[in-house]
């Protein structure tokens, strides 16, 4: 019988789903994109904003784009005319007074840890465990839509979360970050369970506020207590 053909796949590495650019900045729009049969396709994705239109073709390009919401899409075909695309949400805006946009914020990582106290035995009949739930807020300052070095922790942001187990339970928890941009969330004896925590809303005074919709960083993690 026939090979069927696999599609190939493509994703928009740069910028950051939901990044805000003020206008006249150079936005820099980074892809990659694979075949099963024809292998590295990065250089042929073709690029399009909804606002736009046509930006240019390659895995690496630089543009200048309207003030407006846009749908950046980065679409590939292979050579039996097969093809994929993907897509990311961005903002260019008209800057303030003093020609700034509000930087935007985004979760670099949610660490996760079950500490438990005691003898095996102990805890599990005194349900003795700590669920531990850490996330680290940064912020892009330099406004380059990018997850870099020039990136910094922020402090003094507030993270509201919601921790769910399999029985139905649940807690909101409230927190607000550190210096170093992290804050961590407790949960003391709880019951051997399955346990979700995923974040509501972070926000800051003089940040756009994180919203876990723009898909790019991790929202959840989940923890399993046998």
């Amino acid at each position: 019988p026939p090979v069927q053909n696999t599609p190939p796949t493509v994703t928009v590495d740069q910028p950051l789903n939901g990044a805000s650019f003020e206008e006249g900045t150079t936005v820099a729009l980074n892809g990659s994109a694979t075949d099963t049969e024809s292998g590295n396709l990065s250089s042929f994705i073709l690029w399009n904003s909804n606002v736009d239109g046509f930006l240019g073709t390659g895995s690496s390009l630089n543009v200048n784009l309207s003030v407006g919401d846009h749908t950046i899409t980065a679409s590939v075909a292979d050579t039996d005319n097969a093809s994929s695309s993907s897509s990311i949400s961005i903002s260019v805006e008209e800057g303030d007074d003093t020609g700034a946009v509000v930087p935007m914020i985004y979760i670099i990582e949610i660490q996760k840890s079950v500490k438990q106290y005691g003898s095996t035995k102990t805890a599990v009949m005194s349900n003795n465990i700590n669920f531990i739930t850490v996330i680290e807020v940064r912020s892009d300052t330099n406004l380059n839509g990018l997850k870099d070095e020039d990136d910094e922790p922020l402090a003094n942001t507030d993270i509201t979360i919601l921790i769910t187990n399999s029985s139905g339970q649940s807690w909101t928890l409230n927190g607000k970050t550190d210096d170093d941009g992290k804050e961590e969330f407790k949960l003391r004896h709880v019951p051997m369970d399955t346990y979700n925590s995923s974040i509501l809303e972070v926000s800051h005074s003089e940040y756009k506020s994180y919203e876990p919709a723009f898909g790019n960083e991790t929202v959840s993690a989940n923890y399993y207590l046998k």
